[in-house]
């Protein structure tokens, strides 16, 4: 969930993306020719409240998955009253050739009893062979990480995947909340989306802090932007809760809000981001944005958590916005979606994004537009072209308790 690098990167691709922090020229983009339409084949199933989506360098797409925790017995911590435990059930997995395989396990994971709604490994980003990065979540004041003993220390952390399915921490991300704390507010982290660029710099939202952080190639990090506070009368506490993000057609990051509870229909906004520069609003009136990304042609693809006037309980869409800002539904009935990734002649979603066990990527084809597809998740295979109160700022994890 960290943007246009969501597509197979190579050659150009890569070299295009230069320094996180300057304004990045257009190349490379993929062309949607069409709208969306058909039925949903389901390319990944059986995962464990999937969340980010991205393809590797060989043209694989994988999926962080943030686990099912550990249930009854496992240690835990209670967060807004719910009991969440503990386990080291986080992954990540590939769908390459048709074959689907978890290719990284034992990452951090907590869960409600029924592995349901889970925290845990949040997005998931390359910049080549081998460096593989992943958002590790936690939803809370990271003090609280100290509750799960030694296990805490592994949440709110920016990890790098190794080859051989190993990982390690590059940057403790929820101490930064506690030492920093971008928005000036109530101390809470939920490392999200993220954006890696060769050379090792790392761009990632953290959630709970309202913020977009940078990690250098040394583990420093700094605060990019801060999200604007919303009016009350839109979430009761103001946060914005960013969640996904790209890189625009102008090379400015887009950024995608919740909006805090109660969660109102036309409250989340998108920002347009140039670091050193205040967030400006690009597009209004969305629901629940929890992902984003441009096509070459200038089309914005916006994924909505939820619908219904306020809550969370309504089903997902996916949105095309043209560039003259006309919308249209391209995908609607979706379950608790959380990222997308657009490929050579499709869009991946992720679905079932809070359920343990029942997590699918859904492959839609370019095609013509449609209003709510019906989702038949007819069994497909993927073979890459190329080798209050729920707290504020939460979405996921406890349907609320982990997104903040």
């Amino acid at each position: 969930m960290q943007g246009w690098n969501k597509r197979s990167q190579r050659g150009p691709m890569n070299d295009s993306r230069g320094n996180l922090v300057n304004i990045e020229p257009l190349e490379c983009r993929r062309h949607l020719d069409g709208a969306l339409a058909g039925d949903l084949p389901v390319v990944m199933s059986g995962l464990d409240n999937p969340r980010g989506l991205d393809f590797g360098p060989q043209g694989a797409l994988y999926v962080a998955e943030a686990g099912r925790g550990g249930g009854v017995g496992a240690p835990n911590i209670v967060l807004r009253g719910t009991p969440l435990y503990y386990g080291a059930t986080g992954a990540v997995s590939r769908l390459w050739k048709g074959q689907q395989e978890r290719v990284a396990t034992g990452l951090p994971s907590v869960a409600q009893a029924s592995g349901n709604e889970g925290g845990g490994p949040n997005g998931i980003s390359f910049n080549g062979a081998g460096n593989g990065y992943v958002t590790v979540g936690f939803g809370a004041d990271p003090r609280l990480r100290g509750g799960l003993g030694s296990a805490g220390a592994g949440f709110a952390q920016l990890i790098r995947l190794k080859p051989n399915g190993n990982w390690s921490s590059v940057a403790d991300l929820g101490t930064y909340e506690l030492n920093s704390n971008p928005d000036g507010r109530q101390l809470d982290t939920n490392p999200f989306g993220i954006r890696a660029s060769p050379g090792g710099q790392v761009v990632v939202t953290d959630s709970g802090a309202n913020s977009l952080l940078r990690v250098d190639n040394h583990g420093g990090i700094s605060t990019l932007a801060v999200m604007p506070t919303l009016p009350l009368s839109q979430a009761f506490s103001g946060d914005a809760v960013p969640t996904g993000f790209t890189v625009g057609p102008d090379g400015a990051y887009y950024v995608g809000i919740l909006s805090g509870a109660p969660f109102r229909d036309g409250a989340a906004n998108i920002y347009r981001v140039v670091p050193g520069e205040s967030p400006e609003v690009f597009r209004s009136g969305f629901k629940m944005v929890i992902d984003l990304d441009f096509d070459d042609a200038g089309n914005l693809y916006v994924l909505q958590h939820s619908s219904g006037a306020a809550g969370l309980a309504g089903p997902g869409s996916l949105l095309r916005v043209a560039p003259d800002g006309t919308r249209s539904t391209l995908v609607g009935g979706l379950t608790a979606p959380t990222s997308i990734a657009i490929g050579d002649d499709a869009v991946y979603v992720t679905n079932f994004g809070a359920l343990a066990g029942q997590g699918q990527v859904l492959r839609v084809a370019v095609s013509e537009p449609v209003g709510a597809a019906a989702l038949a998740h007819v069994p497909g295979e993927f073979i890459p072209d190329h080798a209050a109160e729920v707290g504020d700022d939460n979405v996921l994890g406890t349907v609320g308790e982990l997104l903040s």
